[in-house]
């Protein structure tokens, strides 16, 4: 399991906006991202960051107690609904001070974390071929598989049909 950055994430993405758009030379250019996504992923690996393994792609630099603490929290509560307010709650910590120590130390706000981490798990559940989308709609708390679809098609620029046709 390799753990991403947001960049490492990106070449993916560009990767895979590549296959889809079918232009000339595209094979070419894909084997040129996997190349650099290759070096990231070393770059990343040699690096001292303290690296919290989590259960997605995503990568955080932690070197924060109550920010390693909420992130599990995060991940072993995604299929419930978190809010700040709760967090802070089992943090021990007033909702202000932990949202903007996340921000700090993580780099995006609490609920756009949880949002990604929610896609990632959306994604392994369409991996394990087990669940429609709108069990893994409902599983995971969104309102309707049409809003799934829409904000996994918003992140990872295809729907989890094709998501599902590409694994």
């Amino acid at each position: 399991v390799v753990y991403c950055d947001e960049n490492c994430l990106n070449i993916v993405r560009s990767m895979i906006r590549e296959e889809k758009d079918g232009q000339p030379y595209g094979d070419d250019m894909i084997t040129c991202e996997l190349t650099r996504l290759i070096i990231t992923v070393v770059r990343n690996t040699l690096s001292n960051a303290v690296v919290v393994k989590v259960p997605t792609r995503l990568k955080v630099t932690v070197d924060n107690k109550y920010i390693g603490e909420c992130i599990d929290l995060i991940h072993s509560n995604i299929t419930s609904t978190i809010t700040l307010p709760w967090l802070a709650k089992q943090l021990n910590l007033s909702s202000s001070y932990l949202s903007s120590l996340f921000k700090q130390k993580v780099g995006r706000s609490i609920s756009e974390y949880v949002r990604l981490v929610r896609l990632e798990k959306v994604k392994d559940m369409i991996a394990e071929g087990r669940y429609t989308i709108a069990q893994i709609s409902d599983v995971l708390g969104y309102c309707s598989p049409t809003y799934l679809s829409t904000e996994f098609k918003r992140e990872f620029g295809i729907s989890p049909k094709e998501y599902a046709k590409m694994i």
